[in-house]
């Protein structure tokens, strides 16, 4: 959208070059196994249980319909 735009020129002044952006929607977050690994990693930093969000990670997904 419009914050999009905004960034672009704020990277094309900030480089000197002109600057493609291209962003691509996920419609089920838990469902893109980059994310749920991002989840994952961000959970264990702050010192969350790994079996715990192992299984919550799972569980998302599963629900979702991943086999």
């Amino acid at each position: 959208g419009a914050g999009i735009e905004d960034i672009k020129k704020a990277m094309t002044r900030f480089t000197d070059k002109q600057v493609d952006v291209n962003i691509a929607e996920i419609k089920q977050a838990d469902m893109d196994a980059i994310l749920v690994a991002e989840n994952i990693a961000g959970q264990l930093e702050r010192r969350i249980g790994f079996r715990r969000a192992m299984k919550q990670a799972v569980g998302r997904t599963m629900r979702l319909g991943a086999k």
